[in-house]
């Protein structure tokens, strides 16, 4: 079994979603970049960078969560779009019509704010800022998760969460720790070749 077949199969039974997909796939190559260039900045230099690839992976471990499937129905609480926002949620970061959540651009830019607002939350509350709290306080709201009264499915989501961003980094960090190996080979005909 391949790689990217073991990959996809964790990442199925995360989500237990009926369709294999490999988080990376969405954006190309580039997301997968993205996350390699992060969290070797990260391990290299620990601190503030923490938060910023955590965001990226978060976020897509959410969208992964809340939407695998990418459908563009209103749910029945009135959610849409990747990161299935709710109307309120929406208007607190911008005045363009919801419907505009559906647009994986827009949604982004939300999710991106709402984020920073989570973290806020978060830090001025002094709980630590990881995708566990993230996305317990995404699914459940901050007060919920601050009082302790957050439901055993939005824990459970929270874990998916956390799971996604785990495999992510730790799949980011293997695929970085391997290119450098050849690189830096330049003896072998592949590393030479480089």
């Amino acid at each position: 079994m391949s790689v990217k077949s073991n990959a996809s199969a964790a990442l199925m039974n995360l989500r237990n979603t009926p369709r294999d997909i490999d988080i990376f796939s969405e954006a190309g190559g580039v997301f997968k970049n993205i996350i390699r260039f992060v969290v070797v900045g990260f391990v290299l230099i620990s601190g503030p960078a923490v938060h910023a690839w955590e965001r990226v992976m978060v976020l897509e471990a959410i969208h992964q969560v809340e939407n695998p499937n990418d459908t563009m129905r209103i749910g029945r609480r009135g959610e849409l779009g990747p990161f299935q926002f709710r109307p309120a949620v929406w208007h607190m970061y911008t005045q363009k019509p919801f419907e505009l959540a559906a647009d994986r651009a827009e949604a982004q830019l939300v999710a991106e704010q709402h984020f920073e607002w989570i973290k806020k939350g978060l830090e001025r509350n002094k709980l630590e800022v990881t995708p566990y709290h993230v996305g317990l306080v995404w699914n459940a709201g901050l007060r919920a998760t601050l009082n302790g009264r957050a439901s055993a499915q939005s824990r459970y989501y929270a874990e998916r969460v956390a799971n996604l961003v785990e495999y992510a980094a730790k799949t980011a960090t293997t695929e970085s720790a391997a290119t450098t190996t050849i690189k830096k080979d330049t003896t072998s005909p592949v590393g030479a070749a480089l």
